[in-house]
C-alpha cells in the first residue's frame, strides 16, 4: 500500500536533522548511494505486483458476462498479459545486467528500470484506476444478482 502521512505543527529540533547545513549530502544522496536504482526497483516491483491482478480480474469479468469468446476481448486480455510479462522481463534484465558501484556493490541497472518506470504509465491507462473499487462492485453486483445478470438479460 502506498501512503503519505502529513503532520501539522510538528517541531523537529535542528540537532535531529542530520543533513541540515550539508546540501552536498542531500544532493548526492540518490546518485552516490545507489538509492535511486533501489527505489526505482521497488517502484517497478510494486507496479508488476499490482498489474498481475488485472488479467485475472478482466478475464473473470469477461467470462461472467459471456464476452470472453469475442476476438477483440481476447486481444484486450492478451494485451494485459503482455504488459505484465514485459514488466517482468524489464525487471529481470535490470537484475541480470547490474551496475557495480565504486565500492563493489551491485545495483539493478538504472537505465532498464527507468525505461520500465516510464513505459508503464503509458500502457497502464488500460487498467482501471481503483481496482479494489472495481472488485467491490463486481462482488456486490454478483451478490445481488446485479450488474452481471443485468448484462446477460440485456443480451450482452
Amino acid at each position: 500500500m502506498d501512503a503519505v502521512v502529513v503532520f501539522h505543527d510538528v517541531f523537529v529540533p535542528n540537532e535531529r536533522i542530520f543533513m541540515l547545513g550539508h546540501p552536498e549530502l542531500c544532493n548526492g544522496f540518490c546518485s552516490e548511494t545507489g538509492a535511486g536504482a533501489l527505489m526505482t526497483h521497488q517502484v517497478v516491483t510494486r507496479t508488476i505486483a499490482k498489474s498481475e491482478f488485472f488479467p485475472g480480474l478482466a478475464g473473470e469479468l469477461a467470462a461472467s458476462i459471456g464476452i470472453d469468446g469475442f476476438q477483440h476481448i481476447e486481444e484486450d486480455l492478451a494485451e494485459l498479459i503482455q504488459t505484465v510479462e514485459i514488466g517482468k522481463a524489464l525487471m529481470t534484465a535490470s537484475e541480470a545486467e547490474p551496475d557495480m558501484t565504486d565500492d563493489g556493490v551491485l545495483l539493478p541497472k538504472w537505465t532498464t528500470l527507468n525505461a520500465a518506470r516510464n513505459w508503464y504509465p503509458k500502457v497502464a491507462q488500460r487498467f482501471p484506476g481503483d481496482y479494489p473499487q472495481v472488485l467491490r462492485q463486481r462482488v456486490d453486483g454478483a451478490a445481488r444478482g446485479g450488474r452481471c445478470e443485468q448484462f446477460r438479460a440485456a443480451g450482452h
